[in-house]
């Protein structure tokens, strides 16, 4: 029972879907930003644990970027950049604690055994753009999810991290109808 519990749970945690907040400027029109550049001085850098710090992960995350911003209608322009561009990525242990019913002691007894402690790695990706000529911050896009306890970072699990990082951006404009 404690086995398939285990399991269960951490079927669960790894499979959790990433949940994204976005925060913008409503008052900004985004159709007006063609191009973008990293924001500090156009060199792509990112906080992050030190194994992201790898060149190959961290141009794993770069292209993902690009390609997710050029499918938005967005180039890579160091020269003369709309939108400057940071990443930051968190990944923290988070311990948690299960309780499973023991089938052998009597109901009346003891419910629960003692706990099961289960770590559990928890990451989170923010996706920041700012204004190059206006100097303010104008998108933030915070992505949280729980990972395996050594994620794969392959391209295609970092593009679609990405992907949904981004989702929302641009914003759409909201349309309304005219009145009868």
């Amino acid at each position: 029972m404690k086995i398939v519990s285990f399991l269960l749970l951490m079927g669960l945690a790894t499979s959790c879907s990433i949940k994204v907040q976005t925060l913008y400027d409503r008052k900004v029109d985004f159709a007006k930003y063609k191009t973008f550049c990293w924001m500090k001085g156009c060199e792509f850098q990112f906080t992050g644990p030190a194994y992201l710090n790898e060149p190959e992960v961290r141009q794993k995350i770069q292209n993902a970027i690009v390609e997710e911003m050029a499918d938005r209608g967005l180039v890579l322009n160091n020269d003369q950049p709309d939108l400057l561009v940071d990443v930051h990525v968190t990944v923290e242990d988070e311990k948690i604690q299960t309780y499973h019913r023991t089938e052998e002691k009597e109901l009346y007894y003891r419910l629960f055994d003692e706990p099961t402690e289960l770590l559990l790695l928890k990451g989170t990706l923010v996706i920041d753009m700012a204004d190059k000529n206006e100097g303010r911050m104008v998108w933030r896009s915070v992505a949280v999810s729980y990972l395996d306890l050594h994620p794969q970072l392959t391209e295609r699990n970092i593009r679609r991290a990405m992907k949904r990082t981004l989702r929302d951006f641009p914003p759409r404009k909201k349309t309304t109808s005219p009145a009868p």
